[in-house]
């Protein structure tokens, strides 16, 4: 049985090296879903997909995160 924790810890992480992968290194997503797929999570990207999907409102507040960050660095 699958443990329901450790897959929301997984899709977390995912979505966190999505943001990372196309809004701070800005590579194309279909870079981004084969970097996640073949060197990260071993996953198809047919999932991964589905967890962005799923997870998008996380995926939004990660990117103001870093916008914010990018500011605040550029700033100084």
């Amino acid at each position: 049985m699958r443990n329901s924790e450790l897959i929301k810890k997984r899709d977390d992480a995912l979505c966190r090296r999505y943001v990372f992968w196309s809004e701070v290194k800005r590579l194309r997503t279909d870079e981004v879903l084969r970097i996640l797929s073949q060197d990260e999570f071993f996953i198809s990207e047919e999932r991964i997909l589905n967890i962005i999907r799923t997870n998008g409102e996380v995926i939004k507040s990660l990117v103001i995160i870093k916008q914010a960050e990018h500011k605040s660095v550029s700033a100084r």
